[in-house]
């Protein structure tokens, strides 16, 4: 078990996260809050947390589910749900198949919920030792990436991408800033060295890319191209 357990809290009401925060103190944890899905997929790429604590408001258990089946998709960390009571049995099937580890109810005596998640963190650190997992998450301002999944979020909506835009997206993203050419985008993705065929090969899949990423009108372009240059991933510090 590690020294100081991380966990992060998503979701929870201040007076529910204060209380479960000091009992936390009390057993070697130290607590972070975040309000919603963006927050907490933020977090998880920018620290290390041993386990995710999520809280399912009443009137908003499809939102959660669908949260939970998010973030499972982005990290191998284990989530801990809970929800007040009563509850029926198929939110707790719906919560499980959505990818959490454990489901409790509230109100629950907070060391208990605690001692809870102790367990189900000894379980995944004893998995972890035999079947490490790792993920490679990027995040480019609005976008979200996981490049093993093959899975891309614009905010909080998943994006449906074909197998080569998806490498295009991937290859531009790693480098943001840096302007790849037609012919090693083509060379990259499709294996072939034939410069004559970049620029017609390309001109489809990355015009399709562009306009399934501008998921709301409010979304900043992500993808820039210049002619005789290529395409860039734009970076964080500059806008077109």
């Amino acid at each position: 078990m590690p020294k100081i357990i991380q966990v992060l809290v998503v979701g929870a009401e201040n007076d529910i996260f204060t209380e479960l925060n000091e009992a936390w103190a009390l057993n070697g944890g130290e607590c972070h809050s975040v309000a919603d899905i963006s927050g907490c997929l933020q977090s998880i790429v920018e620290n290390k947390y041993h386990i995710i604590s999520m809280y399912i408001p009443t009137g908003e258990e499809q939102r959660v589910i669908q949260d939970i089946a998010k973030i499972r998709s982005m990290t191998t960390v284990p989530i801990v749900t809970a929800a007040p009571a009563p509850f029926s049995s198929e939110l707790r099937v719906a919560v499980f198949d959505a990818g959490a580890d454990q489901f409790v109810s509230f109100p629950m005596p907070s060391h208990e919920r605690v001692a809870i998640a102790r367990a189900v963190i000894r379980r995944t650190m004893e998995l972890d030792k035999m079947h490490p997992a790792h993920l490679t998450i990027l995040i480019r301002r609005q976008l979200t990436i996981c490049v093993e999944q093959r899975m891309a979020y614009v905010r909080d909506q998943e994006i449906k991408l074909l197998p080569k835009e998806f490498d295009i997206l991937c290859l531009l993203a790693v480098h943001p800033g840096y302007w790849h050419s037609p012919a090693k985008i083509y060379e990259t993705v499709w294996g072939d060295r034939s410069d004559e065929n970049a620029p017609d090969a390309l001109w489809s899949p990355i015009s399709r890319l562009r306009e399934k990423l501008k998921a709301a009108p409010d979304v900043p372009e992500f993808i820039e191209s210049q002619r005789g240059v290529g395409y860039r991933f734009i970076p964080d510090f500059d806008t077109v």
